[in-house]
């Protein structure tokens, strides 16, 4: 029903032993945004019977004591201060509240290995792009975090970055440049 190992050297791999992971591992996002009401989904009970929410309370019930908004991916400034719920609520309607988030967008993105095959890499673009290929963000990787990020790798190399936006990327984009070989193919992954 679960698994997961990332981090033991020389350990099996869910990409390993099953080369069609990333088809559940999708379809368990989707079920996380369905269940959360992220990115234009919406939450039906039905779907998740006795895996949903249940009547006691509302997501929005907890959305307010928390001071998280699933539907834009935000938080409140209090809850990003660490400071213990309920979050305070001084608001006069749900349309200042929704005013009080913060948007930050934060993503890991996951490379294969074996999609990068040269050994002098000296700058990779890293980027966020809108539905037209616009850059909403970029933040690309110099050599130093290249080569931290080849020698963590057990088979997937993890990209991390987090920023503040008004609206959810819909790709990221990883070009990679080497010294010796120029620019590689560009690589793509749809969000």
């Amino acid at each position: 029903m679960i698994w997961h190992e990332y981090t033991r050297a020389g350990r099996t791999k869910t990409w390993d032993d099953d080369k069609n992971w990333y088809k559940k591992n999708d379809a368990s996002h989707l079920r996380n945004r369905k269940l959360f009401g992220m990115d234009g989904e919406t939450y039906n009970p039905k779907e998740f019977g006795k895996y949903g929410f249940g009547t006691e309370r509302s997501l929005r019930d907890y959305e307010k004591y928390a001071g998280i908004l699933f539907s834009k991916r935000s938080v409140q400034q209090y809850t990003l201060d660490k400071k213990y719920p309920p979050n305070p609520y001084e608001f006069e309607n749900e349309e200042e509240w929704e005013k009080s988030f913060l948007i930050i967008f934060k993503h890991c993105i996951d490379l294969s290995f074996n999609q990068f095959k040269e050994k002098d890499y000296d700058f990779w673009v890293v980027a966020f792009h809108d539905k037209n290929d616009g850059t909403l963000y970029r933040k690309d990787a110099d050599e130093n975090e290249i080569n931290r990020v080849m020698k963590e790798s057990e088979g997937y190399i993890k990209l991390w970055r987090e920023f503040h936006t008004t609206e959810k990327p819909d790709h990221w984009v990883v070009w990679a440049h080497s010294k010796s070989k120029g620019w590689a193919e560009r690589i793509t992954g749809k969000l």
